[in-house]
Formats: C-alpha cells, structure tokens, sequence
C-alpha cells in the first residue's frame, strides 16, 4: 500500500508517516521542510502553490507508476 502525507515534517503527520512505515506501507511525505521519518520518501511540496503540487504528483506517478495512490492523508 502507499500514502501520500501532507504536512508530515512534524507532529500528528510525522506520527502517521513513521506509523505506516512500520506498517509496510511506501510513504511519500510532503512537505516544505522536508521530512524527518526514516523509510520514507520526503517530497518538497507546498499545498497553497499548484506547480509544487504538480511536481510532487509526476514524482509519485514515476515512482508508483500506474498502481497510484491508497490514501491521501492532509
């Protein structure tokens, strides 16, 4: 399974991605920090600017290919 954690640099969304990473779930963590969770993907991404958006999308899309998404936590 893989998920897609928006602001995952700190708190309840650093939580969640180190959770499911423990869980065996590939997570990509947005972010305009970075993100600290060890076995994730970190994605620079700001949700307030669209090209951010779009970048972190064909970085995903490239690296799941067609199998997509499970959830999207934000």
């Amino acid at each position: 399974k893989s998920a897609l954690i928006t602001g995952a640099s700190s708190g309840i969304g650093a939580a969640t991605a180190a959770r499911l990473v423990q869980e065996g779930w590939k997570v990509f963590c947005g972010s305009r920090s970075g993100s600290p969770v060890e076995g994730a993907v970190s994605l620079a991404m700001d949700v307030t600017d669209e090209a951010s958006i779009r970048s972190a999308a064909e970085q995903i899309e490239n690296s799941l290919g067609d199998s997509g998404l499970d959830a999207l936590i934000n």
